[in-house]
């Protein structure tokens, strides 16, 4: 028995040994977490980012281990801060997310709203807007539930961003109108200028200036009374911001030079050089250089006191560019002091890894030397400026004052980056160089567009590389934004960070290279959308039959070339008639055509369709004649010019040649189905917001073709065409192109409820529809135009090989009678081309119709 209770106290005694030893070690384990938390914090603020990191991730490991999962979560939202600043962007949303997961699971719904809060603002830094507003209204939802004033503001702010990002002001204006309220009742109104001026934005870009000039008026009265004279100032910048927004340029400039008189001591001095900088702008666009330098160079001043290197190099820059401009005639060599000065910011922006304003001090320096016509030394420079803005991003969207600077300069220049290059290349008949820089031009700004779009084709794996795709453009859009904003800093920037943000960019374009190798070899012709590559002459040539020609216009400021390509032969060719001239010419005749107003201006435009096409046609007939079908590729500045209906010798050109329209050359390379006879028609439209009567052209169709199936009211949804088929499909709707934001670009078809009730069908979920043979897309929309480039190339990328556009809404008279020849002529075994030129010909010959200039409104593009 006393054996027994000795073992018992013996064992008992050990187990306390145990607990105590197991205390002691806990506590040590916890200790040491800690430290490497600490370490880790400090490692952060002192701006050593991958040591960070790894400490981070240390100490999730540690906490993980002693089972302190509070701690965990907030160390996963510190780790994702610190891998968002280093453009670790996937690792920065899963942490944001575990952060999230961890407090949920814990029930620390505070801790969770603020990480989904994060990562809301976060996707809305990479442009997935969607993304943002669901996880802040959510948020802004669930902190309403606790009352939680705080976190409602931060989610509704988030979402308000959100909103104007994707172009839904009227949920801006209200998102605006609901933290206004909060901010009077939690806030004391301190928030009230800058809502305000959200406001009057929004209402502006939803076309209500009258109510934008009201909250104007409210924001300055307010901004008065509280003393403030930065809110003073901010109030005139953005409302001449706004009037910049609507063209309407001269109370622009009476707006910043109000705010310019207000200015004093207490304004914030970025706020002052913004001021002065868009005056600046508007004084280099309306050709007043002098007052521009003097802009500039003031702004100079106040930002060289700021520490911005970006925004001081920037002004230095086109500073300088004008004093190039103001020499006039005189030499400007590489040793002049204008010259070496801009050689000087070149290397600044080198040396700081500031590659817009290094590409720019190039292009500035070969325009100066051009002007002597030292084309040869120019070009070489502009080729190495073009060479370094083609690494950069898509799209410029830095921060707005340095996209302004740079545009003002090109407008002024009537130029873009690939110009000069072109120029030279066409100058001296280097065919191939001429249409290799072109063809990058044009594809580099569908790129721009196809990889902001979401897609949704009918094949999953293409849907998976697009989306993957456009992630990757968004991480490098975002990385580089971070990169400037660093350069910014001045004095103050992290060297470390830099690097490290250098190298991802690397990163991320490998990963686009791969993604783009994935897409090549699904041999999908979205290729040319989203990663075109070069396109080469023989390429093309390779494509031509031998009765076809492909033809290219090139609008440079003071001069159009025109590229002829056929199976054996190219030119050159170079109009006698300035730029500037012709765009008027041009101008006047598309709105002759496409504005309802001008009905009865048809022997005015008989006249410009001669003139334009003795400038645009006559010059490369000569080079045409063994062909009998020809492919045009516009020039940008033409805009929807109608060149199948311009005239030579008295006829207009279709009459002679077969025409089709193709928005890039790269699309005689489009993989096709073969064409066969025609069988089933389904035609499916809405009015959408117009008073159309779409119906009525419609059911027409089947007064041409017995069979027709007609979706209208209701039945006209995209998952109506998922039941039926069809060999030619007739759409009747509204188009609406949104060049900066691409998923806004629609067609307004049935929500499937109503007869009445319309949807917003994004361009993107149109390619979900099976390919026809033939597309006849009859736009009823108000603005005309909007069928000319995007839209068709996508289309003709998903599979239809001829797409026939209504440009503009027209005349129901012209429509019906051009759908009456077109069916009838397909019903009789016409190939769809054919069916094509023959309704465009037969209204020329009509008495009816041949003087409605509105008959004009039918292209067609493909092959």
């Amino acid at each position: 028995m006393h054996y027994l209770i000795t073992k018992v106290r013996l064992i008992s005694f050990i187990i306390v040994l145990l607990l105590v030893g197991c205390g002691k070690s806990t506590e040590r384990r916890f200790n040491e977490a800690e430290r490497v938390l600490s370490t880790a914090k400090s490692s952060e603020l002192e701006q050593k980012f991958t040591d960070a990191i790894s400490l981070y991730k240390d100490a999730i490991s540690l906490f993980n281990e002693l089972k302190r999962d509070s701690i965990v979560g907030q160390i996963y939202l510190l780790l994702a801060r610190c891998q968002r600043s280093v453009g670790e962007y996937d690792s920065s949303v899963t942490n944001y997310q575990h952060a999230a997961f961890v407090f949920n699971k814990l029930g620390e719904k505070k801790l969770a709203r603020k990480s989904e809060i994060e990562l809301a603002w976060f996707y809305l830094s990479l442009k997935q807007s969607s993304a943002s507003i669901s996880i802040a209204e959510n948020s802004a939802a669930t902190a309403k539930v606790f009352s939680d004033s705080e976190d409602i503001f931060e989610a509704l702010s988030c979402a308000v961003e959100a909103y104007h990002a994707i172009g839904n002001h009227a949920l801006e204006i209200r998102t605006l109108q609901n933290l206004l309220d909060l901010d009077s009742v939690f806030y004391r109104s301190q928030h009230k200028c800058t809502l305000l001026e959200k406001q009057i934005v929004a209402h502006e870009l939803r076309k209500q200036p009258d109510q934008a000039g009201k909250l104007f008026e409210h924001l300055k009265i307010y901004a008065e009374s509280i003393n403030d004279p930065q809110a003073v100032v901010r109030a005139y910048y953005i409302w001449g911001y706004t009037q910049q927004l609507s063209a309407r340029y001269n109370d622009a400039f009476k707006a910043f030079s109000m705010a310019l008189g207000r200015m004093e001591k207490r304004v914030d001095k970025r706020l002052q050089a913004d001021v002065l900088s868009s005056l600046g702008c508007l004084a280099y666009r309306s050709d007043h250089l002098d007052d521009a330098r003097r802009y500039f160079n003031d702004a100079l001043i106040l930002v060289r006191e700021i520490d911005d290197p970006v925004y001081e190099n920037m002004l230095k820059l086109i500073s300088i560019a004008i004093d190039g401009k103001l020499t006039g005639k005189r030499i400007v060599s590489r040793e002049s002091d204008i010259f070496r000065r801009c050689s000087a910011s070149q290397a600044a922006c080198r040396q700081m890894g500031y590659r817009l304003g290094e590409a720019f001090a190039m292009f500035i320096q070969a325009s100066m030397l051009d002007q002597n016509d030292t084309t040869q030394e120019a070009f070489h420079i502009s080729k190495r400026a073009l060479e370094k803005f083609e690494q950069l991003s898509d799209i410029i969207d830095h921060r707005a004052i340095e996209s302004k600077i740079v545009n003002v300069f090109l407008e002024g220049e009537n130029s873009d980056w690939h110009h000069p290059i072109l120029r030279f290349h066409c100058k001296r008949n280097e065919f191939n160089e001429a249409f290799e820089v072109n063809e990058n031009s044009i594809l580099a700004d569908i790129r721009n567009f196809y990889t902001r779009l979401s897609m949704q084709t009918q094949d999953h794996s293409l849907n998976q590389l697009i989306e993957k795709l456009r992630w990757k453009h968004n991480c490098i859009r975002l990385i580089e934004r971070d990169i400037v904003d660093e350069i910014s800093k001045g004095k103050k920037a992290s060297y470390e960070r830099l690097l490290i943000l250098q190298e991802r960019i690397l990163r991320f374009q490998e990963d686009i290279y791969s993604i783009n190798d994935e897409l090549r070899m699904l041999r999908t012709n979205f290729q040319y959308l989203l990663s075109p590559g070069t396109l080469s002459v023989k390429e093309i040539q390779d494509s031509l039959l031998s009765n076809e020609a492909l033809i290219e216009y090139i609008s440079l400021s003071d001069v159009v070339y025109i590229l002829v390509i056929t199976k054996d032969t190219n030119q050159i060719l170079q109009t006698e008639i300035q730029s500037k001239r012709l765009q008027s010419y041009v101008d006047e005749y598309n709105r002759l055509l496409s504005d309802p107003r001008f009905r009865g201006a048809s022997e005015r435009a008989d006249e410009l369709s001669s003139v334009i096409g003795e400038i645009l046609l006559k010059p490369l007939i000569h080079y045409i004649e063994n062909s009998n079908k020809l492919y045009i590729v516009p020039a940008n500045e033409f805009d929807y010019l109608p060149i199948h209906t311009l005239k030579v010798k008295g006829d207009p050109i279709i009459e002679e040649f077969d025409i089709s329209y193709l928005p890039t050359a790269a699309a005689l390379l489009f993989s096709r189905k073969e064409e066969k006879p025609i069988h089933d028609i389904v035609g499916i439209g809405h009015p959408g917001r117009t008073d159309w009567d779409v119906d009525y052209e419609l059911k027409d169709i089947r007064s041409f073709y017995d069979s027709a199936k007609i979706l209208v009211a209701e039945y006209a949804t995209l998952q109506s065409l998922e039941a039926v088929e069809y060999d030619v499909l007739h759409i009747t709707a509204e188009f609406h192109l949104n060049r900066q934001i691409p998923d806004n670009s629609i067609v307004l078809l049935s929500d499937g409820k109503t007869e009445t009730g319309f949807k917003e069908v994004t361009l993107g979920e149109v390619f979900s529809i099976t390919p026809a043979q033939v597309l006849i897309f009859a736009n009823i929309s108000s603005t005309p135009g909007e069928l000319m480039k995007y839209a068709p190339l996508g289309l003709l990328a998903n599979g239809t090989p001829t797409l026939i556009a209504a440009m503009w809404q027209g005349d129901r008279r012209v429509r019906r009678y051009f759908d009456e020849v077109f069916y009838t002529s397909l019903k009789n075994g016409s190939q769809p081309a054919v069916a094509y030129r023959d309704a465009i010909i037969s209204m020329r010959e009509s008495k009816e119709f041949s003087d409605l200039h509105e008959c004009r409104m039918f292209y067609r593009f493909g092959r």
